[in-house]
């Protein structure tokens, strides 16, 4: 029996000896033609990608120990060292050559050769340039990399891994008016073995971008299971992001696991650079962790249990992000402890809105000021962002304050932009021992965009304001109600063309001498001074004041 094995083992050992000696003697064949025709490999790489391929200097070829195990690790890699080799591009690229190095090094298994498939393992590019671009269809010129190179002979390419030094990376979309560069270089960087150094620079339409970090030197574009560490700061021109953490399958379907800052003048800065339709806001500063998928079919990710500051109030929440067919949808619950009231001047258009060079409309990229004349802000809508996606977002706020007074301690308002159609639905508030109500819907599928508004005011003491600092002239019980539509690109448009009806109660109550001194009714005046004897209050036991509005005007 002993004898029989061993006779087994001899016959595989000489047939494995037999095929590792044809490989050997076939594989040094296969190089002693390499090296000695440049213009065959050019031709064998040529056909491969489907470009032209050029190497200008010396060849050269070493081996290499296979990490494989069993009879594969019998078989060493060869190394291929080119210098001066060039890549040409796509017909349509602006750049003549898609890639350039002085140096390449290639790492090719002989064993996929024989199904004529050029397997690059490995790849170091020493001072390379790249030139990466997508035309106005959204088509890129690095789709060869991955194998989709076929041109004669039937040869095709498999990259593995990539490792980039000296690197200058130049990133060009037209669709997106979008220039950037990057410089790599070999770094160190806490917890990341072989790191490289990059930094970015660029503009993005009419905003500047310029950014640096750290990240792995492996690009392994195939391989699922590869985490890329990151770690970036980047400003889009007023808006700065940093991210540190992981990114995972940067080829097909990229994941991140990323610590995330955002800061802006204002959160209607980041639609430009996100695609996020938000509203202008406070100066704002938030920073939590991003989860998920970021491929450009199938996005969906979480900003999870972000911290930060709007003004000078806080901020909490999650907001998830869903790529759809129709529209991108964006979800969420975002809290404040305390929401203070000049904070909310912004959202209004009481403070203006900042210039936005990154904008695609000219409004935005110009910006506008606040006018100290104007009681209504007449700041643009900007409503064809609605149409880009859909949002359901919940605010809450504990209480809403006047400086250190508080005014209120609930405040939620409910926003909901669906299919052009953004609602609060609604904005209340517990005021003064009653209530108030705020329904509005602007619907931008007409234009100028349609609005209606619903304000129900009910049994709010006027004093609870008075020691909010809001009012200091008036007192009593008041209920309110008002309906209008309109239409209008602003919320000053919309006022000017609404039709409606406003309705104000007002019981128990009184009214400052001073108040009707500051109306200039001369004759009240003299009245309420000799009937009330000047003690500078007028009581009101109950008025009431109606009007219909036609065309923004109430009567």
């Amino acid at each position: 029996m002993t004898t029989r094995r061993s006779m087994r083992i001899a016959r595989v050992a000489v047939i494995v000896g037999i095929v590792l000696a044809l490989l050997a003697v076939g594989g040094s064949l296969w190089y002693y033609r390499l090296l000695s025709h440049h213009e065959w490999l050019e031709r064998r790489l040529s056909d491969a990608v489907d470009r032209p391929v050029e190497i200008g200097g010396n060849l050269s070829v070493s081996w290499e120990s296979t990490p494989d195990t069993g009879w594969r690790g019998w078989v060493p890699t060869p190394v291929v060292r080119a210098e001066k080799v060039s890549v040409g591009n796509a017909s349509w690229a602006q750049q003549t050559r898609f890639a350039s190095a002085e140096s390449v090094a290639l790492h090719i298994p002989l064993l996929p050769l024989l199904s004529r498939t050029l397997h690059l393992n490995h790849v170091e590019l020493s001072d390379a340039r790249l030139h990466l671009e997508r035309n106005p269809q959204g088509g890129g010129n690095w789709n060869f990399l991955f194998g989709r190179g076929g041109g004669g002979g039937g040869w095709r390419v498999d990259l593995g891994t990539v490792r980039l030094g000296g690197t200058s990376v130049q990133y060009t979309d037209t669709a997106l008016q979008l220039d950037l560069t990057a410089t790599l270089t070999a770094a160190r960087a806490a917890n990341v073995a072989d790191a490289t150094a990059f930094t970015l620079e660029g503009h993005y339409r009419e905003a500047k971008l310029k950014g640096s970090g750290t990240a792995g030197s492996l690009l392994t574009l195939q391989d699922r299971a590869v985490n890329y560490p990151v770690n970036l700061e980047l400003h889009a021109g007023e808006v700065a992001f940093t991210a540190q953490g992981q990114v995972g399958n940067l080829y097909v379907d990229p994941t991140v696991d990323l610590k995330v800052s955002v800061a802006a003048p204002s959160m209607t800065l980041l639609y430009p650079v996100t695609g996020l339709v938000l509203p202008h806001t406070a100066p704002f500063k938030t920073e939590g962790r991003l989860q998920g998928s970021l491929g450009p079919s199938q996005a969906a990710w979480t900003y999870r249990d972000f911290t930060g500051h709007m003004g000078d109030s806080d901020l909490s929440g999650t907001l998830s992000y869903e790529s759809r067919p129709t529209r991108p949808f964006l979800q969420g619950q975002i809290r404040s402890e305390h929401l203070q009231l000049v904070d909310l001047r912004p959202l209004l258009g009481l403070e203006g809105i900042p210039a936005d060079p990154a904008a695609e409309e000219p409004e935005a990229r110009k910006g506008r000021s606040a006018s100290s004349d104007q009681l209504i802000p007449n700041v643009p809508f900007l409503a064809d962002r609605w149409q880009t996606m859909d949002i359901h977002v919940d605010y809450q706020a504990d209480t809403l304050q006047h400086g250190k007074a508080v005014i209120t301690r609930d405040f939620t308002a409910n926003v909901r932009l669906q299919d052009q159609q953004l609602a609060l639905t609604p904005l209340q508030l517990t005021l003064g021992g009653g209530s108030a109500q705020l329904n509005l819907a602007l619907d931008a599928r007409e234009r100028p965009v349609a609005g209606n508004l619903n304000l129900q005011v009910k049994q709010v003491a006027l004093e609870s304001l008075v020691e909010g600092g809001l009012l200091e002239e008036i007192g009593g019980t008041i209920q309110a109600s008002a309906e209008l539509a309109g239409h209008g690109g602003s919320l000053a448009g919309l006022l000017d063309t609404s039709d409606g009806k406003l309705d104000l109660y007002l019981k128990d109550g009184h009214v400052r001498r001073t108040l009707v001194e500051l109306a200039a009714l001369d004759v009240l005046n003299a009245a309420f001074s000799k009937l009330f004897e000047d003690k500078g209050v007028v009581p009101i036991t109950c008025a009431h004041a109606g009007f219909d509005v036609k065309r923004g005007v109430a009567t």
